[in-house]
């Protein structure tokens, strides 16, 4: 039971990665963009990927 609610975590954090990430992607350049923002997606990004090996880690002990 706590592989297959870790395995249904592991996706929504996969669903939201994929988002930030193509928010990143879709930035052109000379677009106008918050660079807080920017920053703070970037941590968001590097947080969830960390916490997603974190969950595979636990799965595959």
């Amino acid at each position: 039971m706590a592989k297959n609610k870790l395995s249904i975590l592991q996706e929504e954090l996969r669903d939201r990665l994929n988002l930030l990430k193509e928010d990143i992607d879709d930035i052109q350049s000379g677009d106008e963009y918050d660079p807080t923002i920017y920053n703070e997606t970037q941590l968001e990004i590097k947080f969830l990927n960390k916490t997603l090996n974190r969950i595979w880690e636990l799965k595959h002990d």
